[in-house]
């Protein structure tokens, strides 16, 4: 395993770190590229949130515990019905359960893109159920409510990877990745 001489971003955001929205757009290609390379290899990643991402003195982002992972049609894997992952950054169908995919992950990695420009992740609130809840039935109140200098381009990119339904999110990490660049390089 790859020793990361650096800091999660779950600790530069409860430093007060707010990241800039180009940050942002760096570190979700950074981390759409390690997602990809887990996708191409059966893998979901399936706990993605700013502590299981750590940003190295080169600022570059890596992945790391995969200790919930799944692979791709093995549910032996997984306690079948049950909830893995950490609510704040999991996908609503994560909460209910239900099957995960690769955009349950693209999800995940919208949440984390939202906290990062927000200092708050999506979803608040009192306890665990609450949180569940809220990620099953609610809808985010949009990013630029908290970052008024995100553009309106990222925010609609991650409105749409935090939409309940998992057809509605962008398709693939490489898609992800491709549309990232194009919003930076556009703005």
């Amino acid at each position: 395993m790859e020793l990361v001489d650096g800091t999660s971003l779950e600790e530069e955001l409860q430093n007060g770190r707010r990241f800039q929205w180009r940050e942002a757009i760096g570190i979700g290609i950074d981390v759409c590229r390690a997602l990809k390379h887990a996708h191409d290899t059966g893998v979901i990643q399936r706990d993605l949130k700013p502590a299981n991402l750590l940003i190295n003195k080169d600022d570059k982002v890596k992945l790391t515990d995969f200790g919930i992972a799944k692979l791709f049609g093995h549910s032996q894997f997984t306690v079948d019905g049950g909830v893995l992952g950490t609510a704040d950054y999991m996908a609503p169908e994560q909460a209910e359960g239900e099957s995960v995919s690769p955009r349950s992950d693209l999800y995940s990695l919208g949440s984390v893109l939202y906290a990062l420009l927000a200092g708050r992740p999506p979803f608040r609130g009192k306890s665990l159920t609450d949180v569940l809840h809220m990620l099953r039935f609610s809808e985010p109140v949009p990013v630029r409510t908290y970052a008024p200098d995100v553009p309106r381009a990222l925010d609609r990119i991650i409105s749409q990877l935090l939409d309940k339904d998992p057809q509605k999110r962008i398709p693939t990490a490489l898609a992800l990745s491709n549309v990232l660049q194009a919003t930076e390089h556009a703005l």
